[in-house]
């Protein structure tokens, strides 16, 4: 992620946590509004995304869709240039569910593809 960040600049992460949320980050939501002590913001959904982001949404196929669907709907709204990063789960029981199955859904193509060895979150 941390290549993503210097490429992007994204600088908001939906679906964050106080526990983990990367030191450059300016606004981050959570799901829960007590977060706010933290400095969080709560909901993203009730938000108008904008700008560069980073998703990470909880790994239930009705999360996953949920943003993702969020994301597009933002992304036709925009009057300005937009990019949500989102961050996946590659499950291959169901073909609703993971990245191939919410962006099929949604009719979006994957373009970045890591198997978990290779994963570095920072």
């Amino acid at each position: 992620m941390a290549a993503l960040r210097a490429l992007t600049g994204f600088d908001t992460e939906c679906f964050g946590s106080p526990l983990n949320v990367h030191k450059d980050t300016v606004r981050y939501y959570t799901e829960f509004a007590a977060d706010g002590v933290f400095g969080a913001y709560h909901d993203a959904f009730k938000s108008a995304w904008s700008g560069s982001m980073e998703l990470n949404p909880e790994y239930t196929p009705e999360a996953l869709l949920r943003a993702v669907r969020q994301a597009v709907s933002c992304a036709k709204a925009a009057t300005a240039p937009f990019l949500a990063v989102a961050v996946l789960p590659a499950w291959d029981d169901s073909p609703t569910e993971g990245r191939e199955g919410v962006a099929a859904q949604v009719r979006l193509q994957p373009r970045l593809i890591v198997d978990e060895p290779d994963v570095d979150a920072e």
